[in-house]
């Protein structure tokens, strides 16, 4: 089990009976959402930032099941924490990454790579997929 958490990322491995804290490599601990691609059950993303809007933020990336993480490298200056992430149910290499000031984020490719949409938005609050 993870849970994000404005003091960070903690993990449990007795169904939440004992949390366990796991420290990032950023600056800030500030997690706030994590997406398991649906095609790829040992990627997974999980947001991070300075603070709620923040500032700066950051998106991180595992491949093995959350044991590890690596910045995702998200193009350009993020302005604000990355708070939400969305996966496409028919096509998992399709995710979308948000910014809490608008700054929206794409990769085709499972999170491998991103690029920086040109439209920006107002404060996003959430990124949800309809059929």
């Amino acid at each position: 089990m993870f849970a994000a958490t404005s003091a960070g990322l903690h993990t449990g491995a007795d169904d939440g009976e004992n949390w366990s804290f796991q420290k990032i490599d950023s600056e800030w601990q500030y997690t706030r959402s994590i997406l398991i691609n649906p095609g790829q059950r040992d990627t997974m993303l999980l947001t991070n930032g300075n603070g709620a809007p923040g500032t700066k933020g950051r998106l991180f990336r595992s491949e093995n099941a959350g044991r590890t993480w690596s910045d995702a490298r998200l193009p350009g200056p993020v302005e604000s924490s990355v708070y939400f992430l969305a996966a496409h149910p028919a096509d998992p290499n399709l995710i979308f990454a948000a910014a809490t000031l608008g700054q929206l984020f794409r990769s085709d490719d499972g999170g491998r790579s991103w690029i920086a949409l040109p439209q920006r938005l107002n404060e996003i609050r959430a990124l949800a997929w309809l059929p």
